[in-house]
């Protein structure tokens, strides 16, 4: 299915979840939904990327500094916990990441995908892997907290050798937390989706969410989600305004920024929708 923005498609990614999910069970112990045989949708328009549910209520800041974190290949627990505290309930020792520094794991990977699109804009293998068969062999998968919830993206020109050259990215999840992750999944992906399109010069394409193996709720979370359900007023995704970097460009200013809201320093407003978003959520004393 093809959906006009975050919140239509979280929507209905949780409406099929509680519609069809069967339960299942956490390493946690936690109960779960889960859909047998995955979920997969498309954002037609990838900036209209931030998920406004207020029952949800995406905290404020944190998916702007996700971005961040992961172009300046960070793997400290603490400094984007003061974004967003609950990511010391994944690190193993609370220091550092195993599977959450998608950065470490895809920018060199992503460097050579746009080689390779810049070189032959018909290729099909710009292929940017996060999930790693370490991953599995090393044993980390038994015990570990951190595996990684997202096996890798594809990315593909369209109406190639034109002025009209479009991109799309294909995300393929192994495991995806449809309350609790999925809308800042979706807002890091979009953004690193139109990075990438403005450093090939393309036009900003479709966000395809493949391939979700498992996508769940936990039962815990049900109430919430029944509410945001049933609201009467449903929400209206804004659209963003255009990012103007390129991923290189990004790669400079993002982390520079990051890092002066880190050392509480005061940063300018700016028109980059992503600075902004991050200036506006301060990062916690």
């Amino acid at each position: 299915m093809i959906y006009g923005s975050a919140d239509e498609m979280h929507r209905a990614m949780l409406t099929e979840i509680l519609w069809r999910g069967q339960k299942s069970n956490a390493r946690n112990g936690k109960e779960t939904l889960d859909i047998d045989g995955g979920w997969k949708g498309t954002l037609s328009n990838p900036r209209r990327r931030f998920v406004s549910c207020p029952v949800r209520g995406l905290r404020e800041g944190y998916p702007a500094a996700s971005v961040a974190y992961n172009l300046a290949r960070r793997n400290d627990v603490e400094s984007i916990c003061k974004f967003n505290p609950m990511g010391k309930k994944i690190s193993d020792d609370g220091v550092t990441f195993y599977g959450a520094n998608y950065g470490m794991r895809m920018m060199p990977a992503l460097e050579e995908a746009i080689h390779l699109l810049k070189d032959f804009d018909g290729t099909r293998r710009a292929w940017v892997p996060i999930w790693k068969e370490s991953d599995i062999m090393s044993g980390y998968s038994r015990e570990g907290k951190d595996v990684p919830c997202t096996i890798g993206f594809g990315l593909r020109l369209w109406e190639m050798g034109s002025e009209n050259s479009v991109l799309s990215m294909s995300v393929a999840m192994r495991s995806q937390s449809a309350w609790g992750v999925f809308p800042y999944d979706l807002y890091l992906f979009s953004v690193l989706q139109e990075l990438i399109a403005n450093e090939l010069g393309a036009k900003l394409g479709q966000l395809h969410w493949d391939c979700v193996v498992s996508a769940h709720v936990f039962s815990e979370e049900i109430p919430k989600i029944t509410e945001a359900l049933k609201s009467s007023k449903q929400p209206d995704t804004p659209v963003d305004i255009p990012i103007k970097h390129t991923l290189s460009e990004a790669v400079q200013i993002y982390p520079g920024v990051y890092d002066a809201l880190l050392r509480g320093e005061t940063v300018a407003s700016t028109s980059d929708p992503v600075l902004a978003q991050m200036i506006m959520g301060r990062p916690l004393s």
